[in-house]
């Protein structure tokens, strides 16, 4: 049963991840603007940094927002607005959000049988 033991552990995936978004937000940094093909997306010279800060402030809102809506209500509100960040519509967005939200929620919570939190408004504690 060797070979089946991972001599790193588990703290080898979350690194793994950190890096491949460290590697996508640095391109997305050296990035001038939206191309030819995106015309939904703002321009000008400072548009491009403008998202990337809208981008950023929705994923923080999202840490933050998990404990007390809890984890579909936070993804939903996270999806739609980055979303609504990168030219779509809002309720596109929600719908979006909705499937990605439940889809992960069920992949986690019967999949790898791990909880998520309902949040403490919804679940009534603190």
């Amino acid at each position: 049963m060797g070979f089946l033991v991972d001599p790193v552990g588990p703290r080898a995936l979350p690194y793994l991840v950190a890096g491949i978004f460290a590697v996508g937000g640095v391109s997305l940094l050296v990035r001038r603007g939206p191309g030819p093909e995106d015309s939904s997306a703002p321009t000008g010279p400072g548009a491009s940094f403008a998202s990337q800060g809208l981008c950023a402030g929705a994923l923080l809102l999202y840490a933050v927002s998990i404990p007390m809506l809890g984890f579909l209500a936070s993804t939903v509100l996270a999806t739609s607005a980055l979303s609504r960040i990168f030219g779509g519509r809002w309720l596109a967005g929600l719908g979006v959000g909705l499937a990605l939200g439940l889809g992960l929620y069920g992949l986690f919570s019967y999949g790898f049988g791990l909880d998520l939190p309902p949040g403490s408004l919804f679940a009534g504690g603190p």
